[in-house]
């Protein structure tokens, strides 16, 4: 009897190892880097200015309201090529605003710089800020009204 004790007491023990062992995990995974705003608990994402704007310009329909709240609540920044961050939803709220009170590109680009100044130093060609700003007209509300009216001109 003194014998079998100890023989039971080692199955007991192998089994009860061994059960534990294939119920674990393990987790090897690696964790994405989080950077910190200076306000406790916010997370930044970043993202790069001439990738935003090709985004938007390949965009078909561009909900502003919603990316507007997206970027808001996920407290998105903007890298600039000069080490200068904007949030951006402070940039698409300007590019709306900048599109709807205005008729020409340059008036559109005036309006942007003069309310986000760092973004004068970043470098976009022609073309590019040409076509923003076709793909931001066309999606605002002056914009979508502007193309109505021309759709129902045969009235």
């Amino acid at each position: 009897m003194k014998q079998i004790t100890p023989l039971l007491l080692f199955v007991f023990i192998s089994v009860f190892g061994y059960s534990t062992s294939v119920n674990a995990q393990n987790f090897t995974d690696t964790l994405n880097t989080v950077y910190l705003n200076k306000s406790p608990n916010s997370f930044l994402q970043k993202s790069n200015y001439h990738l935003l704007n090709e985004a938007l310009i390949d965009m078909e329909s561009i909900n502003f309201s919603k990316e507007i709240r997206v970027s808001k609540k996920q407290k998105t920044v903007i890298n600039l090529e000069n080490g200068d961050t904007i949030l951006k939803s402070r940039y698409l709220k300007t590019l709306r605003s900048s599109a709807n009170s205005t008729d020409d590109i340059n008036a559109f680009y005036t309006r942007v710089y003069l309310k986000i100044p760092s973004l004068k130093n970043e470098a976009l060609d022609d073309s590019t800020l040409s076509k923003l700003y076709i793909a931001v007209k066309n999606n605002s509300l002056r914009g979508k009204l502007d193309h109505a009216g021309k759709e129902l001109s045969w009235l």
